[in-house]
């Protein structure tokens, strides 16, 4: 892979939420919501929140990223000008957001949680639609699919793929194990395929595009955390242990890349192809190629 640390730094207490920029990286927080760059420095910080930052996205071109907290509100926050902010004029309707993604033209916003998928349109300040999904416990995760294609949310034991919209879904499967990373990756097998990629602590499960599993591999320490490459070609997971892996979807295991030294909470690709990884202690490492 010859990706190589390029920075790391520490924060002062544990993340609940990332997302990850070409040039900045945000945290939410118990309280509050932090920009950083990725050498380290603190570009600005926001500590009104009243409840935990749950999710976070950036818009398409980065200047802005939108948070959701543990009662569904959303807050816009400005990337550039020093993180002013305003309380958009939605919510989840009492649904916790565990999970933000925004289109890749950024007309829409879908989140989800409690079941639900909840779709907004840009500018956003309409309430939500709100389209239940396969699944009536609370959804964990929404992802994009490789080079944009579709998307995929994953619920405790459940996982599904999407082409556009929550509408029309192409699979929806059940897996034996509580899910801890979920991810889509592209086929190489065939050109216009997806993968869905389940962790379900030592197990990691691939399923075709139509739900039917492909290949299964087993790791050292549980999966606490999954990002897939932008265009699908291999996946990372973060562990217990604090190792992070590089995976082939067919193939398996790569390389482990480092080890943070405790439990990886968090990783995200950002559109360089660049990785960060977040440490329950608070340790925050990029990677990128050589």
């Amino acid at each position: 892979m010859n990706y190589t640390n390029r920075n790391e730094f520490k924060l002062n207490r544990r993340v609940h939420s990332v997302a990850f920029g070409a040039q900045s990286v945000v945290f939410g927080f118990k309280v509050g919501v932090e920009c950083w760059t990725h050498e380290g420095v603190e570009r600005w910080g926001k500590h009104s929140q009243e409840c935990p930052t749950t999710a976070i996205v950036f818009s398409p071109e980065e200047s802005y990223v939108i948070c959701a907290d543990a009662k569904g509100v959303l807050t816009a926050y400005s990337i550039e000008k020093s993180g002013i902010y305003s309380i958009l004029k939605s919510n989840g309707k009492g649904h916790a957001v565990q999970a933000l993604l925004m289109t890749t033209g950024g007309g829409k916003l879908m989140g989800v949680g409690s079941g639900n998928i909840l779709e907004w349109v840009a500018p956003f300040n309409n309430e939500p639609v709100i389209k239940p999904c396969h699944d009536t416990v609370p959804m964990v995760a929404i992802v994009t699919g490789p080079k944009g294609k579709g998307f995929g949310c994953a619920s405790k034991r459940r996982i599904g793929y999407w082409l556009n919209t929550p509408g029309h879904i192409v699979a929806g499967t059940d897996v034996r194990h509580d899910i801890t990373g979920f991810g889509l990756c592209a086929d190489p097998e065939q050109s216009t395929g997806v993968l869905m990629v389940a962790a379900q602590g030592n197990l990691i499960e691939v399923y075709d595009m139509y739900g039917k599993k492909a290949h299964a591999f087993t790791c050292d320490a549980p999966v606490t955390s999954l990002a897939a490459h932008p265009h699908g070609e291999w996946f990372a997971t973060g562990h217990e242990n604090g190792a992070v892996t590089f995976w082939h979807p067919v193939r398996g295991r790569t390389c482990e890349l480092s080890n943070m030294g405790s439990c990886v909470d968090h990783l995200a690709f950002n559109s360089g192809r660049q990785l960060c990884a977040v440490s329950s202690q608070g340790v925050v490492a990029i990677f990128g190629k050589e």
